[in-house]
């Protein structure tokens, strides 16, 4: 149980969400808030809010994350009503991996200066990330290990690493002269924070931001991940918030408390206002807290079969994944997601065949997962063996009777028999 929350929260996947933003395209997927004369905070909505920053200037646009996949072709037509001359995208920087924040690299690739830290470049060719096949001209070309100066725009941009809290490839970047910094997902608007399952580790978020108030002025801007923009002050507070709920969940872990004691005593009320982001409320924040630590993953499900997929079939595959469970059982992140999202991949390879043997396996592994038998179900139904596809719909029927899409899927094969 621990385990799945603590991969639920790398790409913050929970959709309990912040905020409403103050001004917005019509009809759009990304939302646009001026902060002050030529920055922009852009969110992209769907599958959930995400921020990134456009900095606006007669020569180009220098954007600080992407934003998400889903929204990546709406982005250049946003920034199009935004630009005040020249629309390109002229600079990509990237605040870390997740693809809530790089996915609209996608739709850039090959147009702006994209730049990150090494670590970060690294990582598009690591964990979940091999299945979105970024193409080195979407990925970082500029890279450097510890920080780097931009000169664009009229202004100086210090981008620094700022590891270990959030994930290893999390940057600031402090626009100097306007007194804005983006600091990814280390800030998540005054909400309990996410990280990542990976490469992060709660317990090291007070000491990332103690260095990060070193570097920044007291008087700037920062934009988060998600959720609003705070002040210096409101992100000390964050800070203490981290170092003071994590005391507690430790004290009443070594007084022989559970997770459940701990929550049925609401032992984090005094903090009820952190609620309401990604990372879901208090008790769930007491779940993410007893885990805080060093990851003690060892690498990723869809990096491993991917390794074998781009060599062989999914019978190869499918071998690796039972050495893996049968090797190190607790050393990777077994459940339905990582299989699907193999599979997916193998969908959109037009291996239809290899992807149906993982979706099987994925409802032999997990026997209740509505996810494999919806996507049993799906395959089937696209490639015309409509009685299979019925057979998978009525089983993921028997498993989620209230599935709307589902009845609709059945209802339309049944029609057709």
């Amino acid at each position: 149980m621990m385990k799945k929350f603590r991969l639920v929260l790398i790409t913050a996947i929970q959709f309990i969400f912040l905020m409403g933003i103050t001004l917005s395209q019509t009809q759009s997927n990304i939302q646009v808030t001026k902060l002050k004369e030529h920055f922009y905070r852009l969110t992209s909505t769907i599958p959930f809010p995400s921020n990134f920053l456009a900095y606006v200037t007669p020569e180009g646009i220098l954007l600080v994350d992407s934003g998400q996949k889903e929204t990546g072709n709406e982005l250049k037509e946003v920034l199009k009503k935004i630009a005040i001359g020249n629309p390109e995208v002229k600079v990509l920087i990237n605040t870390h991996i997740h693809i809530d924040h790089t996915g609209g690299n996608l739709f850039l690739a090959g147009v702006p200066l994209i730049v990150g830290p090494e670590v970060l470049r690294q990582a598009f060719h690591k964990y979940q990330y091999v299945l979105y096949d970024f193409p080195e001209n979407s990925i970082p070309n500029v890279t450097f290990e510890d920080s780097v100066n931009i000169y664009f725009g009229g202004e100086k941009i210090r981008i620094i690493t700022t590891p270990g809290a959030h994930s290893a490839t999390d940057v600031i970047v402090h626009f100097t002269k306007s007194g804005i910094v983006c600091m990814g997902d280390i800030s998540y608007g005054m909400t309990f924070p996410s990280f990542d399952g990976y490469t992060g580790n709660l317990n090291k978020y007070p000491e990332v931001i103690d260095r990060i108030l070193t570097l920044i002025p007291d008087d700037v801007t920062i934009v988060s991940g998600h959720g609003r923009e705070v002040s210096v002050k409101e992100l000390k507070q964050f800070a203490d918030m981290i170092s003071n709920t994590s005391r507690i969940v430790r004290e009443g872990v070594m007084n022989g408390k559970n997770i459940a004691t701990m929550q049925k005593e609401d032992i984090l009320k005094d903090w009820s206002s952190y609620e309401g982001g990604i990372a879901g409320d208090r008790n769930d924040w007491i779940m993410a807290l007893t885990m805080a630590g060093p990851s003690l993953f060892r690498g990723s499900v869809p990096e491993e079969l991917h390794n074998v997929l781009i060599k062989s079939d999914a019978d190869a595959a499918i071998a690796r994944y039972y050495e893996l469970k049968k090797n190190y059982p607790n050393q990777y992140y077994f459940a339905e997601r990582p299989i699907i999202r193999t599979g997916n991949w193998l969908l959109h390879k037009e291996r239809v065949k290899d992807a149906i043997k993982l979706f099987e396996l994925c409802v032999k592994e997990y026997p209740n997962s509505p996810q494999g038998y919806e996507s049993l179900g799906r395959v089937y139904k696209e490639t015309g063996n409509t009685e299979l596809a019925i057979k998978n719909y009525e089983k993921l029927l028997q498993i989620d009777p209230g599935n709307a899409d589902a009845k609709t899927a059945l209802k339309s094969l049944k029609n057709k028999q």
